[in-house]
Order: C-alpha cells, then structure tokens, then sequence
C-alpha cells in the first residue's frame, strides 16, 4: 500500500509543481472583491489529486482493482465526473444553478446504485427511516457536502490541510473497523494526493485547487462517510467529526445569510476563515488554528468510535458544545475587530 500512496502523493505533487510554473493563462485566478490573495495565482491543482487517486487506484494489485468494481468505484467515476464538469467551471464559470443541479443528480444517481438507507446522525440514533425521507436527508446531505467544501476552498492550504487530515481520519477509522482494501485505498489515496498538492499550496500558495479539486474531495468525502455507515464501520455522525471545521463554518455562515436576507448564491466573503485573515491574522496563523480543530476533530472522533452509547453522547455533544463556543468567540472578537 506504501507504493500506491506514494503515486498518488508524486503525481499530484508533479501535477501541481509543473502547473504553477507553467499554467496558461486561461487558468490564472483574478483576485477579485472577495479574494484574499492580492496577485494572480494559477488555479487546476486539484486535476492532480483526480490524477493521483485513480493512478493510485490503477497501480493495485488486481485483486483490489476487482473488488473496487462496486460502489466505491462508482462513487470515485462519479466523482472524476464532477471534477472535470467544475475544471469546466473554473474556466467558463457556469451559473450556480447549472452547478446545483449537476451536483445534485451526481449525488442521485450514486446514492440509488448504492442504496444508502437510514444513516445515523447521532450517538445511539439507530431508527428506521422511511425510504422517500432517508433519500431526500442523504441526498441533501451529500449536495451540501460538495458545496460547502467548495465554499471553504478560499484560503491556502485550507481545502488540501482538510483532506489529508479528514480522509487520512476516514482511512483509520475503516482500518479499525475492518474495512475493506478498496475503502482504505481511496481514503488513504486521496489523502496522500492532497499532501502532495498541499506542498505547493501551503501559504504563501503558488497554485490553487480550483472548483476541480473541491468539489471532488466533497463529493468524495460525504460518499465514503455515507458508505461506511451503510455498512456498519462507523456511524455517519463519527465519520463527518473530522470534517467539522467545515461543516460549522459553512453551514453557519450560510444560515447567517439566509437570516440577513442576503443572496446566499453570490459570492461572499464572510466565513469565518475569511474574515480572520482580514482582520490581520493572515493565512498561516489562520491555518495553524483550522489544522488544530481539524486534528481535534477528528482525535475525538476516533476516541469515541469504541466508546458504549453513554460515552458516545456525552463526547459528541461536548465537541459540538466546544464548537458552540469557538463560534460565539470568533463572533465576538472579529465583530469588535471589523469595528475598530
């Protein structure tokens, strides 16, 4: 397995180092009102880490490449498949609702192949759903997923620190819970190509991931969480605590916009990883703070995995309390800062 992420980690990283000298100029990424970087940077990087997965992928032994001939394979098609219509994106800048629609239907049609019933979103939440309702929750579900990751790819190093902590986290976990090779192949792969971009994207970055990337890991992301509950590794609520930094930030921010009756489809820039980085922090020390909650997280979520349902409620409330915290704080401290 040491050859396989190693490939995809080299052809990633040669994918991005090659493409921050020499991108054209049709993948230069304008800074703009909502920008936080003030000079043109190339954008395509995540076409790597698609690269880097499926040549991890393709370099196994045959017995794993027969056993990936399931959802997990499709689940990574579907993926490859959302990259390159957001690679399209990133150069001719479709409209949102074009954007929308093609995630949602992706997230259909995969989660009809895969026949992803019920999935608990809390400790001991075991019920049985009725068919139309688990659905329409998991198709939501994954649709938020895509774009939220998305949303969040706006910083350096942000959206590659996510996915080599969230995926690498998403591998042990299924490790531990006797996963199939497949599932720990794509976890681990995905995590390795994004280490391997991260190098050139770490701030101050020289090359962006692009709607290519973000979506991918996204999509990526919400189906290896969703399967693993399927299948009884581990629950969909340990499996989304890694990806917490995230999901609290988006899904915040977006409520907080609906709340002010603003037009959540245009761009913006008030998450709270943006605002941070305006309000003097800048990128790294930015960065140091979402790697710490991501690692935090995701410890958390791997104590819990083995813990009975008592345990499982008290740690799982505790870190959404904690986060209730770091939100009132951050609003707090960057309202009197924005107002200074």
């Amino acid at each position: 397995m040491i050859t396989w992420l190693w490939l995809a980690f080299g052809i990633s990283w040669l994918w991005a180092w090659i493409l921050s000298r020499w991108a054209p100029d049709v993948l230069l990424d304008i800074p703009t009102y909502r920008s936080l970087h003030s000079r043109p940077v190339p954008r395509g990087g995540g076409i790597g880490i698609v690269l880097g997965v499926w040549g991890a992928c393709l370099a196994a032994p045959i017995k794993v490449q027969c056993t990936l001939v399931n959802a997990l394979f499709l689940l990574l098609i579907f993926g490859s498949v959302l990259a390159l219509f957001s690679f399209i994106d990133d150069i001719r800048s479709l409209s949102p609702l074009i954007r929308l629609i093609v995630h949602f239907i992706l997230s259909a049609l995969w989660l009809s192949y895969a026949d992803i019933a019920g999935i608990r979103v809390i400790p001991g939440g075991d019920w049985d759903w009725p068919a139309e309702l688990s659905f329409a929750f998991n198709l939501l579900t994954m649709a938020w997923m895509v774009n939220l990751y998305n949303f969040m790819d706006g910083m350096d190093g942000l959206a590659a620190g996510m996915g080599v902590i969230g995926f690498g986290t998403l591998a042990w976990l299924g490790y531990q819970q006797g996963a199939t090779m497949e599932y720990i192949l794509l976890a681990t792969s995905i995590s390795a190509a994004s280490l391997g971009f991260l190098l050139v994207n770490f701030p101050p970055a020289r090359l962006f991931m692009g709607d290519v990337g973000s979506t991918f890991l996204g999509f990526m992301a919400a189906g290896l969480i969703l399967y693993a509950d399927k299948h009884y590794l581990f629950p969909a609520w340990i499996g989304g605590m890694p990806f917490l930094p995230f999901i609290v930030d988006a899904t915040v921010t977006l409520l907080k916009r609906i709340w002010r009756k603003e037009r959540v489809w245009k761009p913006h820039k008030s998450h709270y990883f943006q605002r941070l980085v305006q309000s003097g922090w800048g990128h790294r020390r930015t960065l140091i703070v979402e790697v710490i909650l991501m690692l935090y997280s995701s410890l958390m979520a791997v104590i819990l995995l083995h813990q009975d349902v008592i345990m499982q409620r008290l740690g799982f409330f505790s870190v959404l309390l904690s986060y209730l915290v770091v939100v009132l704080y951050l609003e707090y401290y960057l309202s009197n800062r924005e107002h200074s």
